[in-house]
C-alpha cells in the first residue's frame, strides 16, 4: 500500500505532499528521531490543513515512540551505571564480603581518545566491579571489550588476572599471550605470565619470562617474586633470599598483596633453611 501511495504521489502529488511522504516513509521505516526533527522545520510549508494535521499526528507519534525509547535507554544506563555499582557495593559491605585479589590495571596508560565511548564506559565499569570484589560481573565487561576491540591489551591482562583467581591458569596464559602479542615488552604482563608458569610447574620458562619482565622494568617486584619462587623450588636458598630482598626493597613502603606474598615466601624460605640445617 505504501509503495502504491508513494508511486501515485510522486507522479501526481504537490511538492508539499511529496515532502510529507518522504518523512512518512522514514517514520514507517523506524527513523522516528530524524522525523521528529524534520517535521517542525517543514510545518510552515504545509498550507493544506489536512496535510498539516497529518504531519502533526505523525510528529506526536514520533515523540511518543522516542520518549519510550529514551526511557528504556536511560533505564539501561542506570542499570550499568553508578547506581547499580553503588547498590552492589552496599550489598557487599552489608554482607561483609572482602574483595578478591585481582589487581586492576593502570588505567592512566589508556588513551580514551583512541577508544569508543562504549568501550571506555565498559572498562571503567569493569574496574569499579573489581574494586568492590565482583569479579564475576567484571569478567563479562572485559570479555565484551575484547569482542568489540581485540587490540585492547589491558582488557586481556585484566581478564588474565580474573582467570588466575578462578584457577583457570591455561586460559589466563592464553590471555597474556594475546596481550603480549599486542604489547610485547609490557613488564606486568610478562611477570604475571611468569607467575602462572611457576604455578603450572614450568620453572625454566618462568625464570626466562621473569628476567624479560625485569629487563623491561627493573622495579617490577613481581618479577623478583617469580625468580625467588623458582630458586626456592630448586632449593637454591641463598639466591632465593637475594630475590626476596630485592622485591621487598621495591615494595617496602607498600601494603599491597604482593608485599604479603614476599613475606609468605620469606617464611617458606626460613622453614627450608631450618630443614636443611637438620
Amino acid at each position: 500500500t505504501l509503495c502504491s501511495m508513494q508511486s501515485f504521489i510522486n507522479s501526481n502529488g504537490s511538492p508539499q505532499e511529496k515532502l510529507f511522504l518522504k518523512m512518512f516513509v522514514d517514520f514507517i521505516n523506524g527513523d522516528t528521531r530524524k522525523v521528529e526533527k524534520e517535521i517542525p522545520e517543514c510545518l510552515p510549508f504545509f498550507k493544506d490543513p489536512a496535510l498539516r494535521d497529518d504531519a502533526l499526528k505523525t510528529l506526536d507519534e514520533c515523540r511518543k515512540i522516542n520518549s519510550r525509547e529514551n526511557a528504556l535507554e536511560q533505564e539501561e544506563r542506570k542499570l550499568k551505571g553508578e547506581e547499580a555499582f553503588n547498590a552492589l557495593r552496599q550489598k557487599l559491605i552489608a554482607s561483609k564480603s572482602s574483595p578478591r585479589s585481582v589487581k586492576p590495571p593502570d588505567s592512566s596508560l589508556r588513551n580514551p581518545a583512541s577508544e569508543s565511548p562504549v568501550i571506555n564506559s565498559h572498562f571503567e565499569a569493569g574496574l569499579r566491579l573489581l574494586r568492590i570484589g565482583n569479579t564475576k560481573e567484571a569478567k563479562l565487561f572485559f570479555q565484551e571489550i575484547i569482542r568489540a576491540n581485540p587490540g585492547d591489551w589491558q582488557a586481556f591482562y585484566t581478564l588474565a588476572e580474573i582467570l588466575k583467581e578462578e584457577g583457570n591458569l591455561w586460559e589466563a596464559i592464553d590471555c597474556l599471550n594475546q596481550a603480549l602479542g599486542i604489547r610485547p615488552k609490557d613488564s606486568k604482563s610478562l611477570s604475571l605470565k611468569a607467575l602462572l608458569l611457576v604455578d603450572i610447574g614450568d620453572l625454566f620458562n618462568a625464570n626466562e619470562v621473569a628476567l624479560s619482565a625485569l629487563e623491561a622494568d627493573p622495579n617490577n617486584a613481581e618479577g623478583h617474586l617469580v625468580i625467588a619462587k623458582v630458586y626456592l623450588r630448586k632449593n637454591l636458598l641463598n639466591d632465593a633470599q637475594k630475590e626476596i630482598n630485592a622485591g621487598l626493597a621495591i615494595e617496602n613502603a607498600s601494603t599491597s598483596i604482593l608485599r604479603e606474598d614476599f613475606i609468605s615466601l620469606q617464611t617458606q624460605l626460613r622453614e627450608s633453611q631450618t630443614k636443611s640445617k637438620k
